[in-house]
């Protein structure tokens, strides 16, 4: 099917490609430069993995915030934005770092104004400009960012490598099939187009960080919304897989045991939800950022200074306020994210236990926890005193507090539908459905405790390779491997003290795993569900491909002997580097051998390129609001800041005189029409046909009416334009058409606009037969 479709569905390969550039571009800017460039003096004497991890940390906080502040006066928009950057940069330089601002600038607007008075020569001034570019070039050569690059090439060429590889993998799908990859992100597209109209939770209080973020960019680069909800997912991953770069440097002793994770991720990582934007896989870097400040907060001693004859922790601690920042990311992505992360530092704190319990480390890390929590919900509390209410997604995570089942809230459509009963938007309705026999707990089922356990273990294992976001074959085997040898060697070297550093490192992603299998097994063994499995093989890939590495780190570990011949003689840098990129490409090899590398991602395919396509040529042609799209929900969002929308399911009820008539009464109307539907939940996809047409249609003004009576509304739209275009051939023509797809364009008088209602059934079937 996809591969028919790709050949049929319009593609405008180029504008995908420079939308994408442009968003890429603008969070390279939002993140990277503009921190390092706000707090570089603090930044000077920091390892480049530290100073990237604190400028998206901070910049990510800092804008979310930023958003959600301005939302609450009502002055969101690009300036405000624009403004904000501006004044975070002055605050930080001018009362944090006590330096100067805008001298710079200040010399520049100097130069210029001496030079419109005559007071300095045209000459002078390209002299000091040049004078000025080659100090800046000069300088840019004894750049730690360039010095590391030069000290460690493979290290940056590897990196590279993965990250574009990753970036070109997770997009392939998308440029082929330009369309929301899951039929959820309209919602979100809707709830972050309302942003841009003064309304910050339009659906109800909700971890908004991806909105914020999304609608920052889309602010500031100009591309169009839907343009960015769709490729913004794909950044996010890449920085997902620096992070977890980064937490694998910090895990193993061997450098390259990192190099390995990636090569691991980029050829086994099954998990298409990563290349859609998505809060829940979006936030994901987040969890590995707080993971690295955990771990650095654990591993370095508390300093203490003297003061009136007391010894008082020394703060603030850089860890413990990045620790803090990234806490707060992670609650403020999605409900998941936080679960995910509260794992992984549970994971981390079992591992160093008796040192988190010293009141020296626990007292400082419990504060930075709870500040980040202060972070997180702080703009909630604050909008629920400005009279919001919560988004029914938040009755879910009440619940799971309480330890009670969350029954789901639902419309009530389908039971309407069916019983021919009144609709109500918002109407209840329960999502789960109850099933004849309660399942049985399984520690109620009669087990031992010793068949109990092995049973549990059993199936958190089987959890692989039986599901199908997993792995497969000697990958599964693999992992399986990968996760008993970590627990064992990591319980061992906690008693070597010179190793037990190790020990606790391969312990982190051992442990994490093991709780989120326990997780993803729940729903088999009629406990409380807290992450459903689909959403657990998100989170716990990657920590699977930690725990992968841990062979080979391991290897290096207790031989030594590479490690003290090779790694530390420096004059066999090349040959270390040699060896790295050897073992990788063994990796490489073995996994195309036995055909074990995943496909690309799977496109739900939720709309037809078709639409977007068509709205970008019609708001090219057309001055704004002198014309109006007929189309289902999917199309409001993009075109109402330009065009009038009508839904053409009412449109449709309205022609069959099921409701009231109404004329639209604008120059051009176009008609939105599938001719081969994309989904129906009683008939699936199928072409327009009359046999459709002829069908009652129930008109629920919801756009429950598109999933599931999506073929009769299509049917009956296309043979009414078909009849229509013959009544009136030189008012109504055919603008585009293709075998997904048409679309009619009607050219009628503002002030006698034309009425739409006639028997075009009977017209249509007299023709067919």
């Amino acid at each position: 099917m996809l591969d028919l479709l790709n050949t049929i569905m319009v593609k405008d390969t180029l504008q995908y490609l420079t939308a994408m550039i442009q968003i890429y571009m603008a969070n390279i800017i939002l993140l990277f430069f503009v921190p390092a460039m706000i707090w570089k003096s603090r930044l000077a004497n920091k390892r480049i993995r530290d100073g990237i991890l604190f400028c998206v940390g901070t910049q990510i906080c800092y804008m979310v915030n930023l958003v959600l502040v301005l939302g609450f006066f009502n002055i969101n928009n690009r300036y405000t934005l624009f403004l904000g950057i501006v004044l975070e940069y002055v605050f930080v330089r001018k009362v944090i770092l006590k330096e100067s601002v805008f001298s710079r600038t200040k010399i520049i607007l100097f130069n210029i104004g001496y030079l419109f008075r005559g007071r300095k020569s045209l000459m002078l001034l390209a002299n000091e400009i040049y004078s000025y570019c080659r100090r800046k070039i000069s300088k840019l050569k004894k750049n730690k960012i360039v010095l590391s690059i030069k000290s460690h090439p493979v290290q940056s060429v590897v990196v590279t490598f993965f990250v574009i590889y990753n970036c070109y993998f997770i997009t392939h799908q998308t440029m082929s099939f330009f369309s929301y990859q899951f039929s959820d992100l309209p919602v979100h597209t809707s709830w972050i187009y309302e942003m841009e109209r003064g309304n910050i939770f339009s659906a109800g209080i909700y971890p908004f960080a991806m909105h914020c973020m999304i609608y920052f960019i889309h602010q500031l680069s100009g591309v169009m919304l839907r343009d960015v909800v769709i490729l913004y997912g794909s950044f996010q991953t890449c920085l997902t897989i620096i992070f977890l770069y980064f937490l694998a440097e910090k895990l193993f002793k061997w450098r390259y045991s990192s190099y390995v994770v990636l090569t691991l991720f980029s050829l086994l990582f099954n998990q298409g939800r990563y290349g859609a934007s998505l809060p829940q896989e979006c936030g994901i870097f987040a969890i590995y950022g707080m993971a690295y400040f955990l771990i650095a907060s654990l591993d370095e001693e508390p300093v203490f200074i003297e003061k009136n004859n007391k010894k008082k922790l020394k703060l603030p601690n850089l860890n413990y306020m990045l620790l803090a920042i990234y806490v707060g990311l992670v609650i403020a992505f999605h409900f998941y994210t936080a679960i995910a992360a509260i794992v992984v530092a549970f994971s981390i704190v079992a591992s160093r236990l008796f040192r988190f319990l010293r009141w020296n480390y626990l007292r400082p890390i419990v504060l930075a926890a709870l500040l980040g929590v202060v972070i997180a919900i702080a703009p909630f509390v604050a909008y629920l005193a400005k009279g919001y209410k919560f988004q029914e997604s938040m009755d879910w995570a009440v619940s799971v507090i309480s330890g009670e089942e969350w029954q789901g809230t639902g419309d009530g459509y389908l039971e309407s539908l069916e019983g021919g009963g009144e609709y109500v938007e918002g109407s209840g309705g329960s999502v789960a459905k109850e099933t004849e026999e309660e399942a049985v707990p399984i520690y109620k089922q009669g087990y031992s405790a010793t068949e109990l356990i092995k049973k549990m273990l059993t199936d958190m294992l089987n959890f692989i390779d039986g599901n199908g976001n997993m792995f497969k074959g000697y990958a599964a085997a693999t992992v399986k491997f990968s996760l008993i040898l970590g627990t064992i060697a990591g319980l061992l070297l906690l008693f070597i003290p010179k190793l037990r550093v190790f020990g606790e490192n391969y312990l982190v992603p051992v442990f994490a795993c093991g709780m989120l299998l326990f997780m993803g097994c729940c729903s088999d063994w009629g406990v409380l569900v807290i992450m459903e499995p689909p959403r657990v093989s998100s989170f716990i890939q990657p920590l699977l491909m930690l725990s992968m590495a841990i062979i080979f780190d391991l290897a290096v570990l207790i031989t030594d002997i590479p490690y003290r011949l090779i790694f530390k003689t420096k004059g066999l840098v090349y040959f270390n580097s040699a060896i790295t990129l050897a073992i990788c490409g063994l990796i490489v090899f073995f996994i195309y051998e036995q055909n074990l590398q995943h496909s690309y991602f799977d496109v739900n395919l939720a709309y037809y390129n078709e639409p977007d396509y068509l709205i970008k040529q019609i708001r090219k042609e057309n001055a704004p609001f002198t014309y109006s799209i007929v189309s289902p929900t999917d199309e409001y969002y993009a075109v109402v800041d330009k065009a009038y929308h009508v839904e053409i399911s009412e449109f449709v009820a309205m022609v069959d005189g099921d409701e009231e008539a109404f004329k639209i009464p604008t120059k051009k109307v176009y008609f939105f029409i599938e001719k081969l539907t994309m989904q129906d939940y009683y008939y699936g996809s199928d072409t327009v046909n009359l046999d459709y047409a002829k069908e009652q249609f129930q008109y629920r003004a919801s756009t429950q009416d598109y999933y599931y009576q999506r073929n009769i509304i299509e049917s009956k739209a296309y043979y009414w334009a078909l009849e229509y275009q013959k009544m009136y051939p030189n008012q109504m023509r055919k603008y585009f058409e293709n075998d997904l797809y048409i679309c009619f364009e009607l050219t009628q008088e503002i002030n006698a606009p034309f009425k739409y209602e006639f028997d075009y059934l009977k017209l249509a079937t007299s023709g067919a037969d």
